[in-house]
């Protein structure tokens, strides 16, 4: 799957391991490489799905972030 990022420095950020480590501490960086990992590895969000199975918690937002999906990290952090 192609991951697509806001901007360079965010880019930067989950690509870089001490940029990430520093900002969000060992634990919560090594879940996010995990996670795009994951990303990576998959064909599409529907190898996600259902939503609320396995350790990601796939799930769609609400409100004004109606049709994004979301999946956990460490509570009460997702990605």
């Amino acid at each position: 799957m192609d991951i697509t990022f806001k901007n360079t420095k965010t880019k930067k950020l989950f690509n870089e391991g001490a940029q990430l480590e520093k900002k969000h501490g060992k634990k919560r960086a090594k879940k996010i490489r995990i996670r795009m990992k994951e990303f990576r590895a998959a064909k599409n969000l529907m190898d996600f799905w259902p939503p609320n199975s396995g350790p990601n918690r796939c799930h769609e937002l609400t409100g004004n972030r109606s049709g994004q999906l979301s999946v956990d990290l460490d509570h009460p952090y997702r990605l």
